[in-house]
């Protein structure tokens, strides 16, 4: 069987499209079209890519795309290129570099630590010296007063505790309730007609918004538990929304031409279609997991 890339160029000539032509049709950018008829895999994006540009050039084409995966899969056409991994030691200098600024820091903290020091014995003596030498004696009366004095501010203490703990409480239970997690989509496999996804953290329930883009029409409807829940004809420009039944863990969204419409999932974009192949009916398979 003669090359992949000869066999597709030998198909777009037939065709008798130009590469410009067919980039338009496959939505694949024409240097990748030029490095596929080349053979030339390892300057394309990745294994993921070199599967789904093969298969959207080949029906572009009007040829079977299988045999060509398969020639691909067993003649190893992609040529991944060798990563190595160089562990730098750290140099001499660098460390000699770190030294100084450690050694800098140190004046700084005796200082900080005798003026302390100083201030605290300070206060301490001026405490001692009122302690013991008191301006103006205290009649025998105040003693009662001051044993008031003392369970008001006692008291005055204890609610002022009370209400710092009920606003920390309150401080950490704000945070962390503001604390959200991110929805994560994930891309499992996509084929010409068939689309897996993976939806992580999604808030129940799930809003599926459809929007028309200016390419054309595109019908849509989805599927729960065998039945259709929703469908209709999208125009360009248009926007609808319609939700899931609640906690669904699993929907079939039907695409009559996938590249007309994109989709989001409460508001965050559904990347369901990297390769921006249109014009062709595609499932695509939903399997979701809540907050």
């Amino acid at each position: 069987m003669a090359e992949i890339g000869d066999t597709l160029r030998r198909a777009r000539l037939k065709k008798g499209y130009s590469l410009e032509e067919l980039q338009q049709i496959t939505k694949i950018q024409q240097r990748h079209l030029v490095n596929i008829e080349e053979n030339n895999f390892a300057a394309l994006p990745g294994d993921f890519y070199v599967r789904s540009f093969i298969e959207q050039y080949a029906v572009a084409v009007d040829i079977d795309p299988q045999p060509l995966l398969m020639a691909l899969r067993s003649g190893n056409e992609v040529r991944k290129p060798q990563r190595t991994t160089t562990n730098k030691a750290p140099s001499r200098t660098s460390r000699r570099d770190q030294s100084p600024k450690k050694n800098s820091l140190l004046p700084v903290i005796i200082l900080a630590f005798v003026a302390i020091l100083i201030v605290g014995g300070v206060v301490a003596m001026t405490i001692r010296d009122r302690t013991e030498n008191p301006i103006i004696a205290r009649p025998p009366a105040v003693i009662v007063n001051s044993e008031a004095e003392s369970s008001t501010v006692e008291s005055t203490t204890i609610e002022s505790s009370v209400a710092e703990t009920t606003e920390s409480s309150t401080v950490t239970s704000t945070t962390e309730s503001s604390a959200e997690v991110v929805p994560e989509f994930v891309l499992n496999s996509t084929t010409t007609t068939e689309i897996t996804m993976t939806l992580s953290h999604v808030k129940s329930p799930a809003n599926i918004e459809f929007t028309g883009l200016s390419t054309g029409a595109c019908w849509v409807g989805i599927i729960v538990n065998g039945d259709y829940t929703y469908q209709h004809t999208l125009q360009p420009g248009e926007v609808v929304t319609s939700a899931l039944p609640e906690n669904a863990t699993s929907a079939r969204v039907v695409l009559g031409a996938a590249g007309n419409a994109a989709i989001k999932i409460n508001g965050q974009a559904l990347d369901f279609n990297p390769t921006g192949l249109g014009g062709v009916k595609r499932n695509l398979d939903l399997t979701i997991s809540y907050e």
